[in-house]
């Protein structure tokens, strides 16, 4: 079941036909203490620019040392003042975590100045919601103490809803009971002791099966 989620979340099921996608290069700033954007939705074949335009010392380091649950690694090199650039091109679906070696920390708790890609495939997938069930994606996204959302099943039956890591362990059950067609279930997640990063949640039900990724940052 496990395998099962994170597999429909990284590489979700082709349903008709694929379209063709033109590469994008998305640009990243490194500012003093973060990046910007630090979490970034991508193509794959995309390519990402990181920027350090000022005086102040950073790189990128998303080795595989690193960040082991990088699909695979990428590095700017050492330490040093702008102005310079550095540009990687994702070829593999997934989620990729970085840090600057001098001001962010890597996993297990990843901290200050770090960011996050997440690498979709470049064909066009339609969601598995169906379309009469109503669903809010979680907000903020990403969050630092809570997020929120909500759903309205479109028939009455038993819903869990479950937060994962990337691994695929269990990390919380926010909702394993039976819901009221028409009614809506607001559900909230406020962790405690886990460690900033990806994290995925669930909503399978009887009509239903979809997952969502959500950002806990500290």
């Amino acid at each position: 079941m496990l395998r099962s989620l994170l597999a429909a979340l990284l590489m979700a099921p082709v349903i008709g036909a694929p379209s063709l996608h033109a590469q994008t290069t998305h640009v990243v700033v490194l500012n003093p203490m973060d990046f910007s954007p630090a979490n970034l939705t991508i193509r794959q074949g995309d390519t990402v620019e990181w920027q350090n335009n000022g005086s102040i010392p950073h790189n990128v380091n998303g080795t595989t040392d690193a960040w082991p649950s990088n699909p695979e690694g990428f590095f700017s090199g050492p330490v040093a003042s702008g102005p310079w650039t550095f540009s990687f091109t994702f070829h593999t679906v997934g989620e990729y975590g970085y840090h600057c070696e001098l001001h962010g920390a890597p996993p297990p708790t990843p901290a200050g100045m770090f960011g996050t890609i997440t690498v979709n495939s470049t064909v066009d997938v339609h969601d598995e919601q169906p379309s009469s069930f109503e669903f809010q994606a979680a907000y903020p996204n990403p969050f630092r103490s809570s997020t929120r959302f909500s759903f309205t099943p479109d028939d009455a039956q038993h819903v869990r809803v479950v937060v994962y890591d990337l691994v695929g362990r269990e990390v919380a059950v926010l909702l394993d009971e039976r819901v009221t067609a028409g009614a809506p279930v607001v559900l909230e997640w406020a962790p405690r002791d886990v460690p900033a990063g990806v994290y995925v949640y669930s909503i399978e039900g009887e009509t239903v099966q979809f997952t969502r990724r959500v950002v806990h940052v500290r």
